[in-house]
């Protein structure tokens, strides 16, 4: 039997089958085996250069709602009814005793999306689709939307139940889902690359050979928001394996 691939070597491997299939200018890559690690870059980026995360961001936020929890801030069983006003409760029976744990595991039965953005997104869905979505708006959304029965341990999707956990956290540590998050979890764990900046440099996304612009998202920043590099997510992802480091 052969000796096995180095991870660096699996890491060129994938770059070369990604490039193959027209990935484009441009992929970072990296990877962690038992206490091995390697960071590939190709193309116009490097190890430092920021991508938008896109739904990693609710992996952030579900860490922000556990740094809170461990601390006694909040607790995971908590109803939203803790920190929402009553005219911020979905509707139904079960609106007002949905937990902040149903919201970071997606089984609080809010809708993926709010219904009120798809009339205004759908135009400018591959420009920013999100730019007008205010955190007002999303309140007025969730307050719209109805449970019909009680969160069950069957996931739905819900990019508004991430955003509204992410500014319920935000409330509760009285600072706002952003200082929140940079204080709490980005600045601890030495993520210095790591932000919800839109305006800081980063890579630039195509589609059909003609340039996005940066997405901004300030109604469900928990959701999606935050930008990283390949080195902050290596960083990010050994955390998580061993975490008594």
């Amino acid at each position: 039997m052969s000796a096995p691939t180095s991870l660096a070597r699996r890491l060129e491997s994938l770059a070369e089958a990604c490039a193959g299939g027209g990935a484009g200018p441009a992929i970072a890559l990296c990877a962690v085996r038992d206490r091995e690690s390697a960071l590939l870059c190709r193309g116009r980026v490097d190890e430092h250069t920021r991508f938008e995360l896109g739904s990693v961001t609710k992996t952030f936020t579900a860490l922000l709602l556990a740094e809170m929890a461990a601390r006694g801030d909040v607790r995971y069983h908590d109803p939203i009814s803790t920190y929402l006003p009553a005219g911020a409760l979905p509707r139904g029976a079960y609106g007002a005793r949905i937990t902040l744990h149903d919201l970071a595991t997606h089984t609080s039965g809010l809708p993926r999306v709010p219904l009120d953005l798809l009339l205004t997104a759908v135009s400018r869905w591959w420009t920013n689709p999100y730019a007008t979505y205010s955190p007002e708006r999303m309140l007025r959304s969730t307050a719209r939307a109805r449970i019909r029965r009680g969160p069950t341990t069957r996931p739905h999707y819900s990019n508004l139940g991430a955003g509204l956990l992410g500014h319920i956290l935000g409330i509760a540590a009285g600072t706002g889902y952003p200082k929140a998050l940079t204080t709490r979890v980005l600045e601890p764990l030495g993520l210095a690359h790591t932000t919800l900046d839109p305006d800081q440099p980063q890579a630039t996304g195509h589609r059909h050979g003609r340039p996005r612009p940066a997405w901004r998202d300030p109604g469900l920043a928990a959701a999606g928001a935050l930008r990283s590099t390949a080195s902050d997510l290596l960083r990010y992802l050994q955390a998580h394996l061993t975490p008594d480091d």
